[in-house]
């Protein structure tokens, strides 16, 4: 809890961080499928919630590969295929820790 402007504020939710279905997954790769020739750039970002499965990461990187590289495509450059994962999301992974943080 904080304390804005003379108010208390606070937030109460409950998360879910369960990866999506496949029917899901289907829904959301057809919605992006359909607005990639139009993008100038993908930016994939869940704050681990689920949303971002392996399967939607690969064929979303798959989708701008073949955008980037098609004659239809603006000519400004092509997509980088680079995956940054934030702060949270790179402590998950092996022999990462965060900066200032000692190792275990």
């Amino acid at each position: 809890m904080s304390i804005e402007h003379n108010q208390q504020v606070f937030r109460f939710d409950e998360e879910v961080t369960d990866e999506i279905s496949a029917e899901q997954e289907d829904t959301l790769l057809k919605s992006i499928a359909e607005a990639v020739p139009e993008a100038d750039a993908i930016i994939c970002s869940d704050y681990l919630k689920g949303v971002l499965t392996r399967r939607v990461l690969q064929e979303v990187a798959q989708l701008g590969r073949q955008v980037s590289g098609s004659r239809n495509h603006r000519p400004q450059g092509r997509l980088s295929g680079e995956v940054r994962p934030g702060l949270r999301a790179a402590a998950q992974f092996p022999g990462i820790q965060p900066a200032g943080e000692p190792s275990a």
